[in-house]
């Protein structure tokens, strides 16, 4: 989270934390406990965008940002439903998500047109301070200087 703060307010947008009621309404409604780190991650900023990549918040209703919006659709609604056991939580702008794996307890990679029924989705990350280092630091580092110039 420190490393975030440093961009430039223009570049990136931290949202008010949410409400634990909300988090527990949340986990209580589909019957699936989120990751500690990410629940610690929306009591600091319910959800934040760095140049178009954003993680998802709670409590934006019918919003590609919401959570339970992305959650609802990728397991009810998509051609191509998740396992409960995925908690989608970073779209990359093409149909897939990062998600959470309840199950094994690490991040995987979940393509919205692979047949996941032979295989398993790609374990990713470990836990999600590697993915906001890598994702959200390193990468956009890479290109654009902190105030979200181009290097």
């Amino acid at each position: 989270m420190e490393q975030l703060h440093l961009f430039s307010v223009g570049v990136v947008e931290f949202r008010p934390p949410v409400k634990l009621e909300d988090v527990s309404a949340f986990e209580t409604k589909y019957g699936i406990v989120l990751p500690e780190d990410f629940k610690y991650l929306l009591g600091k900023t319910n959800g934040f965008s760095l140049m178009g990549d954003c993680i998802l918040g709670l409590g934006y209703p019918a919003s590609s940002e919401d959570l339970e919006s992305v959650f609802h659709f990728e397991h009810f609604e998509s051609n191509n439903p998740m396992p409960l056991h995925l908690i989608p939580f970073l779209p990359d702008g093409f149909g897939n998500h990062y998600c959470f794996d309840i199950h094994l307890g690490n991040i995987v990679f979940w393509q919205h047109d692979v047949d996941y029924s032979v295989h398993s989705p790609e374990v990713v990350y470990s836990e999600l301070s590697e993915l906001l280092q890598e994702i959200f630091i390193d990468w956009t580092l890479e290109s654009y200087n902190l105030d979200g110039s181009e290097k």
